[in-house]
């Protein structure tokens, strides 16, 4: 990689590290991530957010003044950060665009799959044996609080894919969704990552209780996709099963943790209420 990189961009980095899906690497105190991208990846999307939105990873061109660098049947993009660290929360709206929710439709697709596959994902770890029937639980409960909001019309806002505020600004990490989503993510990044305080959490939810709809972010507060992507990691990527372990630990501080969200988001909406 480091030669290919050397040849199409002019960038000589010193090393390379392999990360998710794609290899990051230092040059001149900028970091870049260099992606192999398939014919299904949503590209122009990424390129137009980036352009969009200055504060996302610009587009590098290649010596050929290419966005896209072909080499030996494979195609390759480079991004840039600009060094924009996350420091407040934002929703980010697609203007004059409007979609339909298909959360519903894609959770219980998921649900119907896990169990499916169920008796395949049992016996293969004690941790997973011991935690999966909760999670299901919590998947089927989050379909349930969302209720009849599939039939709506919503303006589209950027989602992140997964958030982590390290690539917050990874135009590879967003999609088109309802802006609830990405609150929900937050919210339950926050937990996820340990680093929230009821005060804070009850200030943030009364300064947007305008402008989300709360038992929209409920659900995807409770939607446990979090948990279900470890499993795929350690059924198919063979991770060692102990990722689980600061999670199922900690269900009850989840549960917790829930149900004040619950209360706040009460007090600015009906909410259908949920008990465990």
């Amino acid at each position: 990689m480091k030669e290919l990189i050397q040849k199409f961009y002019r960038l000589f980095p010193n090393t390379i590290h392999k990360e998710k899906n794609y290899y990051t690497f230092f040059d001149q105190g900028s970091l870049y991530y260099f992606y192999e991208i398939e014919e299904d990846t949503n590209l122009s999307f990424a390129y137009s957010i980036s352009i969009y939105y200055p504060q996302f990873y610009s587009f590098v061109r290649n010596v050929n003044q290419m966005i896209i660098t072909r080499d030996s049947n494979h195609s390759y993009v480079l991004l840039r950060d600009k060094g924009i660290s996350f420091t407040q929360f934002l929703s980010y709206p697609i203007f004059h665009h409007y979609i339909t929710l298909k959360w519903k439709e894609l959770w219980i697709k998921r649900c119907d799959s896990i169990l499916f596959n169920y008796p395949n994902i049992k016996g293969n770890s004690l941790m997973i044996d011991e935690s999966i029937d909760y999670y299901i639980g919590l998947l089927e409960l989050s379909i349930s609080i969302i209720g009849n909001h599939s039939k709506n019309y919503y303006s589209s806002y950027l989602g992140h894919i997964q958030f982590d505020k390290n690539e917050y600004y990874n135009p590879f990490n967003v999609k088109e969704d309802v802006c609830e989503r990405d609150f929900g993510e937050y919210l339950k990044y926050l937990f996820l990552v340990g680093n929230y305080s009821k005060q804070e959490l009850s200030l943030l939810i009364k300064e947007n209780s305008s402008f989300y709809q709360y038992q929209l972010v409920l659900a995807r507060v409770l939607y446990p996709n979090y948990y279900f992507d470890l499993v795929d990691q350690i059924l198919y990527q063979h991770y060692d099963d102990s990722i689980l372990k600061n999670i199922i630990e900690r269900v009850m501080e989840f549960q917790d943790y829930v149900l004040f969200l619950q209360e706040e988001f009460s007090k600015y909406e009906e909410i259908k209420k949920i008990v465990f």
